[in-house]
């Protein structure tokens, strides 16, 4: 098969499990906000800055481009349905993300305008 047809493969397969991927992932991420010693540790240090990451602001969904999540200041977490293994592979994106929102927060990243900002958030000293 062509690079294309696996492709087309995939775009495929990921739309028509898209509500299966997506409550999938929404019931992995709530039992984690609730159970995972890691997520509740930053999420009660996200909280103590002020910030608020819960269901209503970390979204499952289904991705165009590969990759297993995003954080935005003004929107929250975006968990990639379609790109999960499995649950720990959805923790480990969480507890990413949720590092970014903690930097957010804590360091006043510029995301938009300082590079060096935007290299260094994730990084351990």
């Amino acid at each position: 098969m062509s690079d294309e047809g696996i492709e087309q493969f995939r775009v495929a397969r990921d739309i028509r499990n898209e509500a299966a991927d997506c409550k999938r992932c929404e019931d992995q991420r709530d039992y984690l906000l609730q159970w995972s010693p890691v997520i509740r540790y930053l999420s009660d240090n996200i909280r103590q800055l002020g910030g608020d990451l819960s269901s209503h602001n970390i979204y499952c969904r289904r991705c165009t481009n590969r990759k297993a999540g995003g954080f935005d200041p003004d929107f929250g977490i975006l968990l990639c349905a379609n790109e999960m293994k499995d649950q720990g592979h959805l923790e480990d994106t969480m507890a990413h993300e949720m590092v970014h929102a903690y930097d957010h927060l804590r360091f006043k990243v510029d995301w938009a305008d300082n590079l060096r900002h935007a290299a260094y958030t994730g990084q351990l000293p």
